[in-house]
């Protein structure tokens, strides 16, 4: 029993490690497109994709324009306005609470 707990904590630890580290293809969304750019930071822009080069992204929502650079974003999703907001990534959650989740996990593991 404990070697399967062992392994069951090892598997959620991988699959929250692959969740944080996904790279996110900006550039397959085409300029036009309202999105949902979440930074590797955790913050998340809304807004529609005005611009973009080798480097940056330009999303714009109403009058203000923000400019993201592409290695900065984790993540990317595009907005359908008529369905409900995208979920997003484990990254927007933001850097505290996935290393306090895992913290707790290695505590239930260990303490079996």
């Amino acid at each position: 029993m404990r070697k399967m707990s062992r392994d069951i904590g090892v598997a959620v630890l991988v699959c929250l490690g692959a969740a944080c580290s996904g790279s996110a293809n900006v550039d397959n969304v085409p300029v036009g497109q309202e999105v949902a750019v979440t930074k590797a930071d955790g913050g998340v822009v809304e807004g529609k994709i005005t611009s973009k080069d080798e480097k940056t992204v330009q999303v714009t929502k109403g009058k203000t324009t923000k400019t993201i650079q592409k290695d900065q974003i984790a993540d990317v999703k595009t907005v359908d306005n008529a369905a409900k907001p995208p979920a997003l990534p484990a990254v927007a959650l933001g850097r505290k609470s996935v290393l306090v989740l895992m913290a707790l996990m290695l505590v239930a593991l260990f303490a079996v």
